[in-house]
């Protein structure tokens, strides 16, 4: 008996499903966001991550990176939005501050670029990245 119900609940089941001609083919996807659904073109996508950009550039420029030893100094990520490198060095002690003002460049810019179907729209590869550290020279530190 309790087969034959659970047999009954699932043919119900599948049977509720709507079938795959019923959904309007031409209708897009609420899920995925594109450019032409926003008004998104790439002229904008490609001015909000140049503005997230320079965000980002003016947060590394206040950036502490006097040091005493190697210790002192670490790498951190130079982009937003799109894939990068760890390739700016910087004081350890700045790191948490930096990767904070970083975090609301993201939430903020990023978050729209993305949700506009900008990575689609502006697609940019992961670029390749050379190993780098970060090191103490003349009382700054530097990504070598």
């Amino acid at each position: 008996m309790t087969r034959a119900l659970l047999l009954l609940f699932l043919v119900a089941c599948v049977k509720s499903k709507p079938e795959p001609a019923s959904v309007d083919a031409a209708a897009p996807s609420a899920s995925i966001a594109t450019p032409q659904a926003t008004g998104f073109s790439v002229e904008t996508c490609e001015a909000l991550l140049i503005e997230a950009e320079r965000d980002v550039a003016t947060i590394r420029q206040s950036t502490g990176k006097a040091c005493t030893s190697d210790a002192d100094c670490v790498l951190a990520e130079s982009t937003v939005c799109i894939p990068g490198c760890k390739d700016f060095a910087m004081t350890k002690s700045g790191l948490t501050a930096y990767n904070s003002s970083v975090a609301k460049t993201r939430s903020h810019k990023c978050e729209t670029w993305t949700a506009n179907g900008c990575p689609q729209t502006t697609p940019k590869a992961k670029p390749e990245c050379s190993p780098k550290t970060a090191k103490c020279e003349n009382a700054t530190c530097v990504a070598r």
